[in-house]
């Protein structure tokens, strides 16, 4: 999943680099739509929060730790914003600020492709392996109830512990040449130890192994995305910097 996230975000970041050195009236606009949409869901996320924290303590502290966390996310995407414009307004020689704001709608997408993987690959596994587990402990479940009804209802609160209690009680007895009678019938002690013997065996494990590997490989896919993503946002426009002469370029650029 390492090598899919980074083809992925390799992908992302060139598919960018072309719009941006063939496409540049399309940039602008990009941005500067990207930068209101931002800042009005960012606003209405504030405004959620404060709505939520006024109905009481406990939502005062989710709404408080969802704005740190939202203030984090911003800080973030203004972070690379900056970084990833400002490295390619050098490289291909564009106007800082727009080229910064057309870098919003790639970490936005860059974001989706994270959560269309977690959302359509991941969780599905994942509820996959639960599934499959659910279903081998309804089964050993049902197998365990099975037993238990064959005992004859007259009998089933009878242990395996009286059974053998009643056991030595006959062998007791007959060392004085007494003959004691069974507690039940010879089919229903099978039946009874059948049945506690079922109770003592361990039931399905849940496949750790495999939720574990899923998780290894969501992680994989986000480090190979956004790794790839951000190296070629930044080394690429170097490497073919001196191979894209847009229209706005100088001769001697």
């Amino acid at each position: 999943m390492l090598l899919v996230g980074a083809l992925i975000g390799l992908g992302l970041a060139l598919a960018m680099l072309a719009i941006r050195a063939r496409c540049w009236a399309a940039v602008r606009p990009i941005g500067v739509i990207s930068l209101v949409l931002l800042g009005l869901l960012s606003v209405a996320a504030v405004l959620f929060l404060f709505s939520v924290g006024a109905k009481g303590s406990e939502g005062g502290i989710a709404a408080l730790t969802a704005l740190v966390i939202l203030v984090l996310g911003l800080t973030l995407v203004l972070g690379l914003m900056v970084l990833v414009g400002a490295n390619q307004a050098a490289a291909f020689k564009l106007p800082m600020w727009t080229t910064c704001l057309s870098v919003i709608p790639e970490i936005v997408v860059l974001g989706l492709l994270l959560l269309a993987y977690q959302s359509q690959v991941a969780a599905p596994a994942s509820r996959a392996v639960t599934a499959e587990w659910w279903e081998r402990e309804l089964a050993h479940r049902n197998s365990r109830k099975a037993k238990r009804e064959e005992i004859p209802e007259q009998y089933r609160g009878i242990t395996t512990q009286m059974l053998n209690e009643h056991v030595k009680t006959q062998s007791d007895m007959a060392k004085h040449g007494l003959s004691v009678p069974p507690l039940v019938p010879r089919e229903v002690e099978n039946a009874i130890r059948n049945a506690e013997l079922q109770t003592m065996d361990i039931g399905p494990i849940p496949d750790r192994a495999r939720q574990l590997q899923i998780g290894v490989d969501e992680n994989s896919f986000r480090k190979g995305a956004v790794g790839a993503w951000l190296l070629g946002a930044l080394a690429c426009p170097w490497i073919i910097r001196k191979r894209v002469l847009p229209p706005w370029h100088l001769p001697t650029a």
